[in-house]
This record gives structure tokens, sequence and C-alpha cells, in this order.
């Protein structure tokens, strides 16, 4: 797919087809990452990080972690 650059303001700026921006999903206000590569320039969706609540939402209720309630100090932890 083939597209030109313009100017917004005092740089440039690519415009997506909204076909191609339907296709992977990507809608106004949405962030990207703009990769420098040997090829050229690779648009990536940025990827948003998870909650603590996100991570542990699979973990099993009776899951268990060694050590963890023993209260003992590893290093130089500040109490």
């Amino acid at each position: 797919m083939n597209t030109k650059v313009a100017m917004w303001g005092n740089s440039n700026a690519v415009r997506l087809p909204a076909s191609l921006a339907s296709e992977t999903g990507l809608t106004e206000g949405a962030e990207v990452r703009l990769v420098k590569t040997e090829r050229g320039i690779l648009i990536e969706r940025r990827r948003q990080r998870a909650t603590l609540a996100e991570l542990l939402s699979n973990t099993p209720a009776d899951a268990e972690v060694a050590g963890w309630d023993q209260n003992v100090r590893l290093g130089s932890e500040l109490l």
C-alpha cells in the first residue's frame, strides 16, 4: 500500500488509509511506537502494561509462594 508524506505543522506526517487502520485496529488517539530499522520505519501498536490485578487474575486462589511469610532478610532491604 502506498501513501505520501505530508507536512503537519513543522513535522512530516503519514496518513494511514482507513482500510489499513481498520484492519489493524488503530483508532484516533491510539498510541504507536516508531522503530527505525535497516529497511525504514516500523510502526507498531504500543503495548499497554497489564495491571497487577490482570497479571494475578489467572493465579489459583490456593497458590503459595515458598518463603513468602518467613520474614527473612536476604540483603539490605529497607524495613
